[in-house]
């Protein structure tokens, strides 16, 4: 399940190389057309596309050298410990944020080396949520609501 140097889930670095040359393409025309010092990315993402925003801002800040934070919602587990010890000490400002008993976050298991990266902020949801509600945590519009609900 570990993809290139057994560091990131193999499936979400194959849908990572997708996007990876047209986001290459996008910064290199921004670096042509702005001034420096480059603006600061932010990078956000729900689910899947929070797994592929984790990977951007890993590109960006290791390989692009350039400033980088994040914001994810129900995000799983992208790469191993070796892959979250690098990610943890680069340049990124990246906050994972969690919906109750979102069963997402679970995945791929902990027992199988993976682990989470960055800071995490969880937004409380009832206990019975535990046992009831872990796919339903998971809808964006549930995420949504909790974020209404904190204003």
């Amino acid at each position: 399940m570990l993809g290139p140097n057994d560091t990131i889930h193999n499936g979400f670095y194959d849908a990572w190389n997708t996007f990876k040359k047209p986001i290459n393409q996008y910064i290199n025309k921004i670096l042509n057309i702005e001034s420096l010092p480059f603006p600061k990315i932010e990078v956000t993402g729900h689910s899947k596309g929070s797994t592929l925003a984790t990977l951007c801002c890993r590109h960006l800040a290791k390989n692009r050298r350039l400033p980088c934070s994040g914001i994810v919602f129900g995000t799983p587990r992208v790469g191993n410990k070796e892959f979250r010890n690098e990610f943890n000490i680069l340049p990124i400002n990246f906050t994972r944020v969690n919906l109750g008993y979102d069963i997402v976050k679970y995945v791929p298991p902990a027992l199988w080396t993976f682990r989470h990266v960055g800071k995490s902020y969880w937004l409380k949801q009832p206990f019975w949520h535990k046992y009831f509600m872990k796919v339903h945590n998971h809808f964006p519009s549930n995420y949504n609501k909790k974020i209404q609900l904190l204003k």
